[in-house]
């Protein structure tokens, strides 16, 4: 006896790993708009540290401090990329 999906060809879950990643589609596509090709080109042109780009790029940092406004590091994306902040982030 085969085990079932063996004699097939199928291959069963196990057999793949899937990895999915939430991006801020509308940071990239300003990063594209300026010709910057990656994460690492934008610290370089904004002079932050590349983990904290990762961190708004991954969706992992809010954008705006509790009061509203746009925190600092936001806005000096913003100014590298040459947009305004509320054009680099989804709306929330």
């Amino acid at each position: 006896m085969v085990a079932a999906g063996v004699a097939l060809g199928v291959r069963t879950m196990k057999d793949y790993e899937l990895t999915i990643k939430i991006r801020n589609g509308y940071l990239l596509a300003a990063m594209r708009r300026m010709g910057v090709e990656s994460v690492p080109a934008l610290a370089a042109l904004s002079g932050l540290h590349v983990a904290r780009i990762y961190a708004y790029m991954n969706l992992r940092k809010a954008p705006l401090r509790e009061n509203g406004q746009w925190r600092l590091t936001v806005s000096r994306i913003a100014e590298a990329l040459r947009a305004l902040p509320e054009d680099l982030f989804p709306p929330q």
